[in-house]
Order: C-alpha cells, then sequence, then structure tokens
C-alpha cells in the first residue's frame, strides 16, 4: 500500500517489513480511547539486539515492551525484578 523506507535508529540499517500485528497507534488512542478491538497493520522491523522484539509502523513510531523512555543514548532491557 505504502512505499515505506526507514533506517533502525540503534544501527543505521534499512528496517524490514515485519508480520501484520493489531496494535493501537496514537490517532486511534485520541480518537477512540476506549476502542477495544484493533485492524491488522503493517510493521517494520530490524534483526539488531537492540531494537529485538520491537518493530515501527508508518509513521516510524516505535513499539517495544522493553523500552525504559527516557533514555538519550540506546534502548535498554527492562530488568526482571522492574517488570
Amino acid at each position: 500500500m505504502y512505499n515505506v523506507r526507514m533506517a533502525c535508529p540503534f544501527c543505521g540499517k534499512e528496517l524490514t517489513k515485519g508480520e501484520q500485528k493489531k496494535y493501537e497507534t496514537l490517532c486511534d488512542h485520541v480518537s477512540d480511547p476506549n476502542m477495544e478491538d484493533y485492524p491488522l497493520r503493517d510493521t517494520w522491523v530490524c534483526t539488531c539486539e537492540k531494537s529485538k522484539d520491537s518493530f515501527w509502523d508508518m509513521f516510524g513510531d516505535f513499539y517495544s515492551k522493553h523500552y525504559i523512555g527516557g533514555k538519550t543514548d540506546a534502548i535498554e532491557i527492562c530488568p526482571k525484578h522492574l517488570i
């Protein structure tokens, strides 16, 4: 549908198209914060260690369950005792 080209901010490699997933975008959250079912959407992924288990959407927004906000250098994996 779209010709999206993005680079991984952690390693610089070009992101590749990943599997489709159901996830809430910022637009979804603003327009209907109580939505319970999301459509399948494209994802873009990188194989580097720092983006493991993460993906980007077509707008470049980053989705990860391991990201700790506020870090300026790179992604960090959350220690198990903080989960």
